[in-house]
C-alpha cells in the first residue's frame, strides 16, 4: 500500500493514465488478442469445413448425375434393340411376302442359290448388329451397376450435418425419378 501512495505521490494523474494504458495493453496482448486469434481460426475452420462440404456435396451431385446419364443411356440402347427387332421382323415378313411371290409364279429361272445366299448376308449382318447391340447395353449395364454402388458407397461415407433441407434430392437414390427399365 505504501509503494502505492508514494508512486501515485510522484506520478499524480499522469500515473493514474499510464497504469490504465498498461493495464489496457496488457487486457489487449493477453486477452483480447488470443480471443481475437481464436475467433479467426475458428471463421477459417467452419470456412473450410463448408468447403468441403461443398465439395462433396459436388462430387455427390456429379455421381448421381453419372448414374442418371447411364440409366439413361441403357434406357436408349433397350429403345433401339426394340427398334431393331421391329425391323427384323418387318423384313422377314417382306421375305416371306417376296418367296411366296417368287414360288407362286412359275419362273423356270429363279435362281434359289442366290436368294439363299442373300439370305445368308441378311442373317448375318443381323445377328452381328444384335451381338453389337447387346454387347453395348450389357457394358452400360455393368457400368451403371458401378456407378450406383459407387454412389451408394460415398453416400454412406457423408457425414449427416453435411445434408441440409435444400439437398434433399441427394438423400435419396439419383434412380429414384426415373421409371424402371429392367
Amino acid at each position: 500500500f505504501v509503494v502505492l501512495q508514494k508512486w501515485l505521490s510522484h506520478r499524480g494523474f499522469q500515473g493514474i493514465a499510464a497504469l490504465g494504458r498498461s493495464v489496457a495493453y496488457g487486457w489487449a496482448l493477453f486477452v483480447a488478442y488470443p480471443r481475437m486469434l481464436d475467433r479467426r481460426a475458428k471463421d477459417r475452420t467452419k470456412r473450410e469445413r463448408e468447403k468441403a462440404r461443398e465439395r462433396w456435396r459436388t462430387y455427390l451431385r456429379s455421381l448421381a448425375a453419372e448414374v442418371v446419364r447411364l440409366r439413361q443411356d441403357l434406357s436408349s440402347i433397350d429403345g433401339e434393340i426394340r427398334a431393331f427387332r421391329r425391323e427384323i421382323i418387318s423384313l422377314k415378313a417382306s421375305l416371306v411376302k417376296y418367296n411366296d411371290k417368287s414360288n407362286s409364279s412359275n419362273d423356270v429361272y429363279s435362281d434359289d442359290k442366290s436368294n439363299s445366299c442373300w439370305n445368308n448376308e441378311i442373317q448375318e449382318a443381323i445377328t452381328q448388329e444384335m451381338a453389337h447391340l447387346t454387347q453395348i447395353r450389357e457394358d452400360t449395364r455393368a457400368a451403371l451397376a458401378a456407378a450406383r454402388a459407387t454412389w451408394s458407397e460415398m453416400r454412406a461415407k457423408s457425414p449427416l450435418e453435411a445434408w441440409e433441407a435444400d439437398d434433399m434430392l441427394l438423400l435419396s437414390s439419383p434412380d429414384a425419378a426415373l421409371p424402371p427399365t429392367d
